[in-house]
């Protein structure tokens, strides 16, 4: 049985049509030559589409919308949307001073993102309970993970 040949499609990152490929063959041998390995090309995948994001070209297997590669590089470039391998997912929750929960940050590096008024060593120092660190920080929060 013969594999059949996956059409791609090439955008810049404004999200305007640059060119379309026969198949993935084409695409590996102009942009990956170095490869030697097996490796799937389209290697994200968001709002249903698998797509490569390129240095300043992005790849998708079918047809797209200006506005979705539009959002789709928005969301690549995002801070709050980044997973970093290796991260640690704990939950992070932040108190103010009535001990009543204003905020929870899906892990320590959104927290730190989200509450750059906060020196970082204090937020440290409150989720490792440290005991040179106050209760509270001089802006009146609190941070801890998470209990289940």
């Amino acid at each position: 049985m013969a594999n059949i040949k996956k059409k791609i499609y090439e955008y810049d990152h404004k999200g305007k049509y640059i060119r379309f490929y026969e198949s993935q063959g084409d695409v590996l041998e102009l942009y990956f030559k170095e490869d030697k390995g097996k490796r799937p090309l389209l290697t994200n995948n968001q709002l249903g589409y698998n797509y490569r994001l390129l240095e300043d070209t992005i790849l998708f297997e079918k047809r797209v919308y200006r506005d979705d590669i539009v959002y789709l590089i928005e969301i690549h470039n995002s801070d709050f949307c980044k997973k970093i391998d290796g991260e640690n997912n704990t939950p992070i929750e932040v108190f103010n001073i009535k001990q009543e929960k204003i905020a929870e940050a899906k892990n320590l590096r959104l927290a730190l993102l989200l509450f750059k008024q906060v020196p970082r060593q204090t937020i440290y120092a409150q989720l490792t309970g440290s005991k040179k660190q106050k209760r509270y920080s001089k802006s009146g929060l609190f941070f801890r993970y998470k209990l289940d």
